[in-house]
């Protein structure tokens, strides 16, 4: 399922502004882009490549497995913040836990800065 409205990142130049103005953390799977926003509410963009894999199906699962890692972790904080993941081939062969366990780090690491 998608994000709702109000949590989506969309648009050329806000995906820009965040990957320009904000941070930057690597992970085995992913690297994510975080900025802290003065919306009310957090914002997110996945992108998957073709380069993870030319198969649709796959693309789309790994979309669908982020933005419910997402929503599970992101709802009920403190700070609001815009957030661009950008897949990499990595991801494909990494299960849900260990796909979550990736995001769990990540979170922790932004809402430490």
């Amino acid at each position: 399922m998608a994000f709702a409205r109000k949590n989506r990142l969309s648009g050329k130049n806000a995906v820009n502004a965040v990957i320009r103005g904000g941070r930057k953390v690597v992970s085995g799977g992913f690297i994510a882009y975080f900025k802290e926003s003065a919306e009310k509410n957090w914002r997110a963009a996945i992108s998957v490549s073709k380069k993870v894999d030319k198969r649709s199906t796959v693309r789309n699962k790994l979309r669908r497995r982020i933005s419910e890692i997402m929503k599970k972790n992101i709802t009920g904080k403190n700070r609001c913040f815009d957030i661009f993941i950008q897949v990499r081939p990595e991801a494909a062969g990494l299960d849900f836990e260990r796909l979550n366990g990736e995001f769990v780090r990540v979170f922790k690491s932004m809402a430490s800065l």
